[in-house]
């Protein structure tokens, strides 16, 4: 399969987006957990579902934290 120079740069561009997501989002699963896991932690040793699992403590602390108007540090 043969692509074209503006799909291939297509390509390249979505992938470097793609990046940057998983980058912004360990980023933040990272500040959210105040250095309980380092960066190579983050990138390499957890696994995409113990990340997501993260995700969700974090999303059910904010929410609750908002609901009860209580200061979220």
């Amino acid at each position: 399969m043969s692509l074209d120079p503006h799909d291939l740069l297509k390509y390249i561009n979505s992938l470097e987006n793609e990046t940057k997501d998983l980058k912004l989002n360990v980023y933040r699963l990272g500040w959210f957990m105040r250095g309980s896991f380092s960066y190579e932690d983050l990138m390499f040793h957890i696994s995409h579902d113990d990340k997501e699992i993260l995700n969700k403590i974090i999303e059910q602390n904010l929410d609750t934290a908002a609901k009860t108007n209580l200061p979220f540090i």
